[in-house]
């Protein structure tokens, strides 16, 4: 619970300082001086935040290092990293995680220990479960995490414990963090399997496989461009043997549907399907929440007997 709760902070930290330096009225080149004199002043109270740390990781793993002072080093070592890269230095994010996690680990069983009195937690073991639980919630990356854990102590002894830690701090992470402006550390991480341009191909196969029942066309020998072109079709495409049909509609601007979320629309429209959006020559999936603008072309599935034109006029079509 606290690696998710640490996982949660640290992204807002992280891009909030860089959309600081970016608003900054100075020279790109002055940047990483102002991060690297603001980094000086943490590292003359935490000089342990310098550089990787992992020797100072090391000490925390051992047990012989002041403990309560663990979590401070963790939050500094978030601001250390935070100023370095968002600055404009040269660094990564994943050794400071390391670093972060360890003490992270290494601080709940000094507090454990002092709570309970003669449970003698061993605090190498819980420094390596802590770097993959703060991982596992920052970067959302918890199977990544399990795999990092078991080359990193080169066994599985601590894999049970691991995706313990792992899976409640991304749930933590994930709670806390849904209506943060930065949620995640890394930005190019898409939310869902459906975002992805990778994933997404073989979902739409999937959609029209269980849509279309009849020999119309071969989906394994269609590419996601000639599939756009098929959508973009204003001829229906008749499905379930002819009992149901494909069609395309296309939403004017300022209709009664430009700017409504799915789920607003087709609650009006129960009897139909959204299938796909067809938007900047782009094919995505559509979700309750999925906002239809003016310009998208929206294909849908209708049964034989199902009126389509009043739709068709709610979308100005």
């Amino acid at each position: 619970m606290v690696a998710g709760v640490v996982g949660a902070i640290e992204p807002p930290i992280f891009y909030g300082i860089r959309d600081l330096f970016r608003s900054l009225k100075v020279p790109n080149h002055i940047k990483p001086a102002i991060g690297g004199f603001l980094m000086g002043l943490i590292a003359m109270l935490f000089p342990e935040t310098i550089s990787t740390g992992y020797g100072w990781v090391q000490k925390a793993m051992t047990g012989n290092y002041i403990g309560w002072s663990l979590i401070f080093l963790a939050l500094g070592k978030i601001l250390a990293m935070s100023l370095t890269i968002s600055s404009g230095g040269s660094g990564g994010v994943f050794g400071p995680n390391v670093y972060i996690g360890g003490m992270v680990g290494a601080w709940v069983a000094f507090v454990a220990d002092h709570l309970i009195p003669g449970i003698n937690l061993n605090p190498a073991a819980f420094a390596v479960v802590g770097m993959a639980a703060v991982f596992a919630g920052t970067a959302r990356v918890p199977i990544a995490s399990l795999i990092m854990v078991a080359e990193m102590t080169g066994g599985y002894g601590l894999i049970v414990p691991s995706m313990l830690a792992t899976t409640i701090a991304f749930v933590v992470e994930r709670s806390i963090s849904a209506g943060f402006k930065y949620p995640r550390l890394y930005e190019a991480q898409v939310e869902r399997r459906s975002d992805s341009p990778t994933h997404l191909e073989g979902m739409l196969r999937a959609t029209f496989a269980v849509l279309e029942r009849g020999p119309l066309v071969d989906l394994r020998n269609i590419t996601l461009p000639h599939m756009a072109s098929l959508l973009r079709h204003g001829t229906p495409v008749p499905i379930h043997g002819g009992q149901g049909s494909l069609l395309t509609v296309n939403i004017a601007k300022h209709s009664e549907i430009d700017g409504r979320n799915v789920a607003e629309v087709f609650e009006r429209f129960p009897e139909l399907l959204a299938v796909a959006i067809i938007r900047d020559q782009q094919v995505q999936l559509p979700r309750g929440s999925t906002q239809l603008h003016g310009g998208d072309q929206l294909l849908i599935a209708a049964s034989e007997t199902t009126p389509v034109e009043a739709f068709k006029q709610a979308a100005g079509d």
